[in-house]
């Protein structure tokens, strides 16, 4: 048995824990005894066996036939003792090799194993031959006796290699779990714990000597050549220059305030306040506030309040100033439905033309549409019947008569290529009123009509209208009426029941501060479809009972002001005046009309401007359903009613 005293020494002063140390020295001690006892036995087993061997062959002398058997038996014993020799080999260098890699006693514990195989294959063979020596004399059995005891032997052999087989897996276990640095000192693990411990070992010695320097390394890229990469453009002394930023070229502000800073821009130190940390509190209450009822109003929020009551105009009916009449359709017109006659069944061609058709000059005789054709007289003829029955113009018939007069004028402007073929007067661009207003003379005191054509016509002084039941039309936006002159109006109702439509009355930046688009200062008149902008008033009203409707206003001082009594004011649009409807007047109706600056914020307003805004002069006006959009309604009148106003 090879001694290995020397390698439990050396285990013994390994850097290990106490318990694991007793422990591997306590195992290895009994695996080296218990391995020298069974060596031992193996070796008197195998003496004795040799000495029955001996004595059977003696006996196999005398009894010839079991001679052979003997031999077998013979061989055997010296295959036992073959393997016992090679066991013994195997514990050495299992003893020798034990500190080895996992891998290394993976490999050794397989040829154990195949040894071990080796064994059990020599006791079936024992057992085998001990069978075939049955029946033989007395001294052969007692030899296989011996043999029997052999491999009964040899059987306590293989339970010390089991226990040697645990100890190389106790050790293997330590090797997977080697030792290791924790802080300043090594820790190695304790099998019995099973937890790693402290040894108290320093695990790091003293400092060495510096090693020597490095090889020299590739030069590297310069800063200006990193810039350039990166998108700089310039040279590289430019580049230096924007690294360096020369104290001689600061200079401190003078108008610094409490708590700024200074904050470098465009080459000089400019004074700001710090950066505001955020909001400090939330309608008095502070911390991670959160949303709660009442913070905000429905207006602020975009909402209808409760209190609201829709008009006709929000939920797309007919304003009441319309009403329909019997058989009446809606018919969804200029953003609004609009009580009209129904169409009748459709018409496949009209004069040719089919699709949408639209008039066109020689669709119909003056007589197919009840008109009188355009005659073209001298002075101081009248329109009647010619000798063939056909109207035109005739001399004035004698006894002082003066016939019929005509009540349908149209005046036009050359400056958009109208001519006398086309249209009655004739406007040339220059004092075009004096050429209306001589066509509103032309008509009967009782009034008539005055169709103004497409075109800018030059206002120096007031169209003047004096004569009741007059109508005068214009093509809408087409029909330009642009102030040029100093005139305090554009256009002045000085009679009743009148009808004023489709016109534009354009004023000029900067915005004068007397001029007015229309003013009305009769009764019973009406105002309707009129475009007024950049005038210091668009619409002013002072008569009675008199109607504006579906007008705009915009860019004005003020949009529509009311000094009348008992009137109407409804479906317009104010937007983009200092004061979108500026009532002074009594008992008067003001409902459905939208007024607003910019884009309908608070913030596009002043102080001094307003939406609606009832003077301190007004009284008893009735005030509803109208749109305001940024700000709210102003009442500093008396005995004024404002309800179901929509202000967002």
């Amino acid at each position: 048995m090879a001694d290995i005293s020397n390698y439990i020494k050396q285990i013994g002063e390994a850097v290990y824990g106490e318990e694991v140390r007793s422990s591997i020295m306590n195992s290895l001690t009994a695996m080296n005894a218990e391995s020298e006892q069974a060596l031992s036995s193996a070796v008197t087993a195998q003496n004795s066996a040799m000495e029955s061997s001996k004595l059977a062959s003696q006996k196999a002398q005398e009894v010839a036939t079991n001679l052979e058997e003997v031999n077998k038996i013979k061989a055997a014993v010296d295959s036992t003792k073959l393997a016992i020799d090679d066991i013994k080999t195997q514990i050495d260098s299992i003893n020798n090799e034990w500190t080895t890699t996992n891998e290394t006693l993976t490999v050794k514990m397989g040829e154990i194993n195949t040894k071990l195989d080796a064994v059990k294959n020599s006791e079936a063979t024992a057992k085998a031959h001990a069978d075939a020596a049955k029946g033989s004399e007395t001294a052969v059995k007692a030899d296989v006796v011996t043999v029997q005891n052999v491999l009964t032997q040899a059987e306590k052999v293989r339970d010390d290699i089991k226990v040697s087989e645990n100890v190389v897996n106790k050790a293997q276990e330590m090797l997977s779990k080697g030792p290791k640095i924790v802080g300043p000192t090594w820790h190695v693990y304790d099998l019995a714990q099973n937890k790693y411990i402290d040894t108290q070992v320093e695990a790091t010695g003293p400092k060495g000597d510096p090693g020597p320097n490095g090889p020299k390394g590739d030069p590297g890229t310069s800063a200006y050549e990193a810039a350039k990469a990166a998108g700089f453009v310039g040279t590289e002394q430019e580049f230096n220059e924007s690294l360096t930023i020369s104290t001689s070229k600061i200079t401190a502000p003078s108008n610094a305030t409490d708590g700024q800073v200074l904050t470098y821009r465009n080459n000089k130190w400019v004074a700001e306040n710090i950066a505001s940390d955020g909001v400090t509190s939330f309608n008095g209450r502070t911390g991670e506030v959160t949303p709660q009822n009442g913070d905000y109003t429905a207006e602020q929020v975009g909402a209808r309040p409760l209190t609201w009551t829709p008009t006709a105009v929000d939920v797309g009916a007919i304003p009441m100033v319309e009403f329909p009449h019997e058989g009446d359709v809606l018919t969804y017109r200029g953003n609004k439905w609009t009580s009209e006659k129904p169409k009748e069944a459709g018409v496949t061609s009209f004069n040719g033309r089919t699709g949408e058709v639209t008039p066109q000059n020689g669709d119909y005789t003056a007589e197919q549409v009840g008109a009188i054709p355009k005659i073209h007289g001298t002075a101081g003829q009248i329109i009647g019947f010619t000798s063939d029955n056909i109207v035109g113009a005739v001399d004035a018939p004698k006894g002082g008569g003066t016939g019929k007069r005509h009540v349908r004028l149209i005046v036009g402007t050359s400056t958009a290529g109208w001519t006398l073929d086309d249209a009655d007067y004739i406007c040339d661009g220059t004092n075009d009123d004096a050429v209306i207003n001589a066509a509103i003379q032309a008509l009967p005191s009782n009034g008539g009509e005055i169709v103004i054509l497409d075109g800018t016509y030059h206002i120096n002084a007031f169209v003047a209208i004096n004569k009741s039941n007059t109508k005068i039309s214009g093509n809408g936006t087409s029909t330009v009426l642009e102030l040029v002159g100093n005139t305090e109006f554009i256009m002045s109702i000085d009679a009743d029941s009148c009808t004023i439509s489709d016109l534009v009355f354009a004023g000029r930046v900067p915005i004068p501060t007397y001029n007015t688009g229309i003013i009305i200062n009769s009764d019973h008149n009406i105002v309707t479809r009129i475009n007024c902008h950049h005038l210091a008033q668009g619409i002013r009203c002072i008569g009675r009972k008199n109607i504006v409707i579906s007008n705009i206003c915009h860019n004005n001082g003020t949009g529509i002001r009311s000094e009348a009594y008992d009137s109407s004011f409804s479906a317009n649009v104010c937007h983009d005046n200092d004061i979108g409807i500026d009532i002074f007047g009594t008992n008067s109706m003001f409902s459905g009309n939208n007024c607003f600056r910019g884009n309908g914020l608070s913030g596009d307003y002043t102080d001094s401007q307003h939406t609606i805004k009832a003077n301190n002069k007004s009284l008893c006006n009735y005030i509803v359903a109208n749109i305001c959009m940024g700000k709210q309604t102003t009442n500093g009148g008396s005995k004024n009613t404002f309800t179901n106003n929509k202000y967002q």
